[in-house]
């Protein structure tokens, strides 16, 4: 039962965190919309607490060094076909004018992580962080199997986190007191290992923790009402420091800037991921979905995208309507739809593999 409880309240996040994926993609807001804006800073918690899921599956559970390492290689190949079918829509469906007389930039953009002009990746990189987490993994697994190595762990991790999310800070309040990236310390962040994604390998060890140890935070007393609490103050914080970037409080298609590298959206992932602990879904219905999208929350993430860019291209025109709502109902249909073309996909040997 308590297994079952387990996947559960994981598939949960898995569920939440993919839909605000979708949510934030290609959106139907509102310009000048203050909901609108606040809708689009929650979603930065969404790739954190896949993170966090993945850590809390992988810590928690027997380490197969040839299988890991094959799921490893399994994740790069399926990244390669996915790349392939990017082009390929973009070059044949979206009509993206792609220079195939480059040959060298389409190789290093299929084989290398790279990007091109008009073929819409920008999403990959969190396969390219996922893989980074997972091949420095078994190091951290056997260290976070002894008491003591789970010691040198958490210094790791608070280590990792003071030179990328404390730098963040420290950047943030110089520029704001001197009106000026001046004093910009970034550069320090280069001893890291895996530097590009360093933050996300905070969170990835995070979630081990929080899984393993998930009886005794649920026991902290108030720690729900906390929790919410955190959420509301961060996002609050988001929120102002938008406003330092972009001078409004309204929605006007302008990103947070380094919104996952913000010590704001780490409380409130870690608040999220702590809040939805220990759920049960008592409806059948509800808890059938919710695990089908768990469970093909990389489907879903592949696939969102080439769906959302044709609906951009093609039917986007014809919607007039825009606000939360409508941008809601737009992942709800794009969710189904993908999910549809999921549940087929997996009955056929070879693509099963892609989602």
């Amino acid at each position: 039962m308590e297994k079952k409880q387990t996947i559960t309240y994981l598939n949960v996040i898995k569920a939440i965190s993919i839909f605000l994926v979708v949510f934030c993609h290609m959106t139907l807001l509102k310009s000048g919309g203050y909901v609108d804006n606040i809708s689009m800073l929650i979603c930065w918690i969404g790739v954190p607490c896949f993170f966090m899921v993945n850590g809390a599956l992988l810590f928690n559970k027997e380490l197969n060094i040839k299988k890991h390492y094959k799921k490893v290689l399994t994740i790069y190949i399926v990244n390669i076909v996915w790349r392939i079918i990017y082009l390929i829509l973009s070059t044949f469906i979206l009509h993206t004018n792609i220079d195939f007389t480059a040959k060298s930039e389409i190789f290093k953009y299929i084989f290398c992580f790279k990007t091109i002009k008009g073929v819409n990746t920008g999403h990959l990189y969190f396969i390219e962080a996922l893989i980074s987490c997972y091949l420095i993994f078994p190091i951290l697994y056997n260290n976070y199997k002894t008491k003591e190595g789970k010691k040198c762990l958490a210094i790791f991790a608070v280590i990792i986190f003071c030179l990328t999310y404390g730098v963040n800070i420290v950047n943030f309040i110089t520029k704001v007191i001197l009106q000026s990236n001046k004093l910009d310390i970034s550069g320090i962040r280069n001893i890291l290992p895996f530097s590009n994604y360093a933050h996300y390998l905070v969170l990835f060890i995070i979630g081990g923790f929080l899984h393993e140890y998930r009886e005794k935070i649920q026991n902290i007393k108030y720690i729900k009402i906390l929790s919410v609490v955190l959420l509301i103050i961060c996002l609050i914080g988001l929120s102002l420091i938008r406003y330092t970037d972009t001078k409004t409080f309204k929605w006007n298609g302008a990103l947070l800037s380094n919104g996952y590298g913000r010590l704001c959206t780490f409380i409130m992932s870690i608040s999220m991921f702590i809040l939805i602990q220990g759920t049960e879904i008592k409806n059948r219905f509800v808890n059938k979905i919710v695990n089908i999208m768990g469970y093909s929350t990389l489907g879903i993430f592949y696939m969102h995208v080439p769906v959302l860019s044709i609906c951009s291209q093609y039917l986007y025109r014809y919607i007039h309507a825009r606000g939360v709502l409508i941008n809601v109902l737009k992942s709800i249909v794009v969710i189904f739809v993908v999910e549809l073309i999921i549940v087929i996909l997996k009955k056929i040997p070879i693509l099963k593999k892609l989602v």
